[in-house]
């Protein structure tokens, strides 16, 4: 059932750069509200409050962190303004709020202005961390293959696992990152879904 067009109270979690564009407190409730047009409107717990038409947002984005643990994040962007840049982390009303923002710019027609996934520089650098870790640690297990060949059959099926586990480990952390991290347009509200808690 879509939550658009309707009218919900979230609480969510802040971030430092929510803090600095004014919003006081560790939480804050967001609301996301039809009136004459969908708006959301931000308000600290302790104080401070900012509110902007869901048609300004110039992009919002859902991620997983790595390895797909507990800490999940929502970003977004409204008139090339960097504070508005939210951290959601999986309180209860997380998920709804993401799909009822997601639900409202499908109905404005700006779905495609919805993303999944980490910003560039995270998701690069889980692929060259992770991947090449694992291809450097398969390149010297193959470099001193020819050592190994020598050996007893015992060391050498070890090696053989060894290899093969880093090869998984490999294809492992590829496929982490095209499934969750890469950043990319979501194809539609179960697509958005799959990166919730």
């Amino acid at each position: 059932m879509s939550l658009a067009g309707q009218d919900r109270l979230y609480n969510v979690a802040t971030t430092f750069l929510m803090r600095r564009a004014g919003i006081r407190g560790r939480e804050a409730f967001m609301e996301v509200a039809t009136y004459d047009e969908p708006r959301v409107t931000i308000k600290g717990l302790k104080g401070g409050r900012f509110e902007f038409p869901v048609a300004e947002i110039e992009r919002l984005r859902a991620g997983v962190e790595y390895w797909k643990q507990t800490f999940y994040r929502c970003e977004l962007r409204h008139n090339g303004r960097n504070y508005a840049f939210m951290i959601l982390y999986p309180l209860p009303d997380y998920s709804d709020a993401v799909l009822h923002l997601a639900a409202e710019m499908q109905t404005l027609g700006r779905f495609d202005r919805v993303q999944r996934g980490l910003r560039w520089w995270e998701h690069l650098g889980h692929l060259l961390f992770w991947g090449g870790f694992g291809l450097l640690l398969a390149y010297g297990l193959w470099d001193i293959s020819h050592f190994i060949a020598t050996r007893p059959v015992g060391e050498q099926l070890l090696a053989g696992g060894l290899f093969l586990f880093t090869i998984y480990f490999v294809l492992d952390a590829l496929w982490r990152w095209w499934r969750w991290y890469r950043p990319r347009r979501a194809r539609d509200l179960d697509d958005l879904a799959e990166v919730l808690p």
